[in-house]
């Protein structure tokens, strides 16, 4: 599976063939935006991200409710959302979004990677996103550590038969 950001159209790439296109929300000023954006995508497959408990810019402009209700009325096959830590919380979206569209929850620290089963089975859910980087921070940069987590969720994705997504590269360009 190759899930790509809905921004490489901007510097005039091509999105590649059987890929998911992916919505950060994070990255979008309104509703009005979001909806010209999904538009321009007929055709594709819709992966919408929610940055929860996101910290560093560029900060949601929408509560998680706007997002799930917008979910709820369009085509979005993934909805993904990040530090996937608490059950509870993964539940209430599970209750939330149509059992149609798949949950993907973003696992991004230490305590995601100890929750895994809970998260998953709260999510009832085959595939994670494994935000490496900011799992590195959340670990302070301890390298034994940080690689000690990323196998116990990859094995652990392995044994529960999970899709584990790892980025796997990055595009720069300009306008």
């Amino acid at each position: 599976m190759i899930v790509i950001s809905n921004h490489v159209k901007s510097i005039g790439m091509s999105y590649p063939e059987n890929s998911v296109i992916r919505i950060n929300t994070a990255w979008i000023n309104s509703i009005d935006e979001l909806e010209k954006i999904l538009d321009s995508l007929k055709g594709h497959r819709i992966w919408l991200d929610y940055p929860t408990g996101r910290t560093k810019p560029p900060l949601p402009k929408f509560k998680m409710e706007e997002i799930i209700q917008f979910a709820k009325t369009h085509l979005i096959e993934y909805f993904a959302f990040s530090n996937a830590e608490d059950s509870e919380f993964i539940k209430s979206i599970r209750e939330s979004i149509p059992e149609l569209v798949k949950l993907v929850p973003k696992i991004e620290t230490k305590r995601g990677v100890e929750n895994i089963k809970d998260i998953l089975d709260s999510a009832k859910t085959d595939m994670i996103m494994l935000d490496k980087e900011d799992l590195y921070l959340d670990v302070s940069g301890n390298q034994e550590e940080f690689q000690n987590l990323i196998s116990i969720c990859r094995e652990k994705c392995e044994e529960f038969n999970v899709t584990c997504l790892e980025l796997k590269g990055v595009v720069f360009g300009h306008n």
